[in-house]
């Protein structure tokens, strides 16, 4: 249950944030550590915003693939 655990948490993530979780992760590698102070927050990429127009509406998370697999299926999923 880890990976649907993660999954949500990613999810929830990029639409808290609305960027893709691997843009926050990339800037936590590059010293904004900042984020990590969040509660909750996941910093691990392959999950993606979701949105319709310009609102944000929600993220779709994905885990248990490789990475290249599971980036591939969260924009998939997200219409990207």
């Amino acid at each position: 249950y880890i990976h649907l655990e993660l999954a949500e948490k990613k999810a929830a993530t990029a639409a808290a944030t609305g960027a893709p979780t691997s843009v926050l992760e990339q800037a936590t590698d590059a010293g904004k550590t900042s984020l990590l102070s969040v509660p909750g927050i996941a910093l691990i990429g392959r999950a993606v915003p979701l949105r319709r127009g310009e609102h944000v509406i929600g993220g779709v998370g994905v885990s248990g693939g490789t990475v290249q697999d599971d980036e591939k299926i969260a924009l998939a999923a997200a219409g990207d």
